[in-house]
């Protein structure tokens, strides 16, 4: 049997594990990538994790991270009394999918976020149609509902 483990885990300490990781979800799922490098401000993730904002849940399977999702959260700017999760980013390495590993990590985040006490949480993935054809349906199965939809457009010459 593989043994896995779903956790929070501090951003800060895993940076040197997820080098590898995060080059294969930005070519797997960046737009703009000609544009626009993979270049992390890990200083900002863990000045705002330092600050009890970032929240960071992995799955590891034999001690390895195969998946993580990473969120912000804080009280929204339209409304002050609202402590607010806004999803940074959901990933989860292609030989791991379709085991459950998201749907995992789903549940284990909301219920941490429930547990500090947020109010509401934004979860996104690309264009579910296309890219993430799997995640609409896994947020629709824990009771989220689409409300937005964002469109990308660069804007300098490169």
């Amino acid at each position: 049997m593989t043994m896995h483990t779903i956790q929070l885990e501090s951003i800060g300490a895993c940076i040197p594990e997820l080098q590898e990781i995060i080059k294969t979800h930005w070519k797997e799922l960046a737009l703009f990538k000609d544009k626009a490098p993979l270049d992390p401000q890990w200083e900002l993730y863990k000045a705002r994790e330092a600050r009890g904002e970032c929240i960071f849940v992995t799955c590891r399977v034999e001690g390895r991270i195969v998946g993580y999702v990473c969120a912000f959260m804080a009280y929204g700017l339209h409304y002050r009394q609202t402590l607010t999760v806004h999803m940074d980013v959901i990933f989860v390495v292609p030989e791991f999918r379709n085991k459950g590993w998201v749907i995992k990590m789903l549940d284990f985040a909301v219920a941490e976020y429930r547990r500090r006490g947020a109010n509401v949480c934004y979860m996104g993935s690309k264009q579910a149609s296309s890219l993430h054809p799997g995640l609409d349906r896994v947020y629709r199965s824990r009771g989220f509902e689409p409300v937005d939809l964002y469109y990308g457009l660069w804007l300098t010459e490169k």
